[in-house]
């Protein structure tokens, strides 16, 4: 008795009927294969009954998945893989980069509405540009590091660590909050009352943003497999 499973890398399900594009090595052709190809990892997709001493195949298209009484056992029953959705995750540490880039835009505003220096307001600018320059970083590695959808095996498939893109969204998360504090530190130096008094509502906020960027983080999968 052999064990066949599926993976397609397709959005959608892709429907294959049974023929030369999908069937079973040796005759009969048809042993049950599914003809409809949903999107992910199918573990246990059909059983089939094949020659002891030759073994079988089942032909998807250009690919050939062999089977014979050298294949290793497994559990047909174990479900070793999982499709986890994140594009929430993504998109709820997208909106916290942000906030923490218009935290510091806030500041700087701030900064140039309580001093008048040309020296000092360059400053403040440069802080801005900077954050906001950091939040594209940060909004490249949420997009392009991370699938929507991400595929978690206990057995089978190459591990890989995401641990180094998590760090470096921890770290470009950090950069801002220095930059706010930088920022701040600017502010406070205005003698105007009410220029402190916006220093510490925003030094209040751009902890909370960093706070909430880093349980955001913290949701993210350590690891992602590659079968």
């Amino acid at each position: 008795m052999a064990h066949f499973g599926f993976q397609s890398d397709e959005k959608v399900t892709v429907e294959i009927p049974v023929g030369t594009l999908n069937y079973v090595a040796p005759d009969p052709f048809e042993r049950g294969q599914p003809t409809l190809f949903n999107p992910g990892y199918a573990r246990n997709a059909f059983t089939a009954v094949l020659p002891s001493t030759t073994g079988g195949s089942w032909n998807v298209g250009s690919a050939q998945a062999l089977a014979s009484a050298k294949t290793t056992r497994c559990d047909a029953n174990l479900n070793v893989c999982e499709t986890v959705p994140i594009e929430d995750i993504l998109a709820g540490l997208d909106q916290s980069a942000k906030a923490q880039a218009d935290v510091v835009a806030a500041i700087a505003a701030a900064i140039k509405k309580y001093n008048s220096s040309s020296k000092t307001r360059r400053t403040a600018n440069d802080l801005a540009a900077e954050a906001k320059a950091l939040y594209v970083q940060q909004w490249t590695i949420i997009w392009t590091r991370f699938p929507a959808e991400i595929l978690i095996c206990t057995e089978g498939c190459q591990t890989i660590s995401k641990t180094t893109d998590i760090g470096m969204l921890k770290s470009g998360s950090r950069e801002l909050l220095e930059i706010a504090n930088r920022a701040l530190r600017l502010l406070n130096k205005s003698p105007d009352t009410a220029a402190k008094k916006v220093a510490s509502k925003r030094k209040t906020e751009a902890v909370k943003r960093f706070q909430a960027f880093g349980k955001k983080t913290s949701q993210l999968p350590q690891t992602e497999s590659k079968c």
